[in-house]
């Protein structure tokens, strides 16, 4: 058994006209198709949903109850993709007071939102910042969803479907007393590891910091 015939937006387009107008001649008009044209493409559509969807009576074209039901959600279609064309409503910082939800840790806080904050003061005064600690394991899907809008950090583990940028490197510095017996200025990697460590770092494997959105 064969698939029914897949609709197109011209397809509902003349039904949506024919919906409104009654008439396959005033159809062909707005539509500026053919009469022949709308007459194929009403046919199609009959076969599709398996009943007539328009007779003729005195009063011209009438609607059936198949017909009348798909209305309302044939004009709510129509009207997304209609909106599919318009165009995209261009960022202005100084006039926008949009909220933006960032992921990153206290460190980030402390170390990048200051110099984010006084770049705001005098580029977007209306923008407002809202930071999040959430799971990590959860951020990509976050991210996916627009609930985050940036994440800085450390994040292995996000699939490459999500943009990134690098921002810094991050590196471990050694701090050991002064006048070390061992270690000079410059010690061997040798000598560093058979040296006792303490190592201070956040939870998690260190990569290179990247902003992901």
């Amino acid at each position: 058994m064969g698939m029914p015939n897949r609709l197109t937006l011209d397809d509902l387009e003349v039904l949506g006209a024919l919906l409104s107008e009654r008439s396959l001649t005033r159809v062909s008009a707005l539509l500026q198709i053919s009469q022949p044209a709308v007459s194929k493409v009403l046919a199609r559509l009959r076969r599709r949903f398996n009943d007539p969807l328009f007779v003729r009576t005195g009063r011209g074209m009438e609607p059936t109850r198949r017909a009348t039901a798909l209305e309302r959600p044939i004009r709510e279609v129509l009207l997304a993709g209609r909106k599919l064309d318009l165009p995209l409503d261009e960022f202005h910082p100084q006039h926008s007071n949009r909220s933006f939800t960032l992921f990153m840790s206290d460190v980030g806080v402390i170390r990048l939102l200051p110099h984010v904050m006084r770049m705001l003061q005098a580029e977007a005064p209306h923008v407002s910042l809202h930071t999040i600690q959430t799971d990590p394991q959860r951020l990509h899907a976050k991210l996916e969803a627009g609930e985050v809008d940036l994440a800085v950090g450390p994040f292995p583990a996000l699939a490459q479907t999500i943009r990134r940028q690098r921002l810094w490197m991050e590196g471990y510095l050694s701090v050991v007393r002064k006048g070390h017996p061992r270690l000079g200025p410059r010690p061997t990697l040798s000598a560093f590891r058979n040296e006792r460590q303490i190592v201070v770092a956040p939870a998690g494997p260190l990569p290179a910091t990247q902003a992901s959105r």
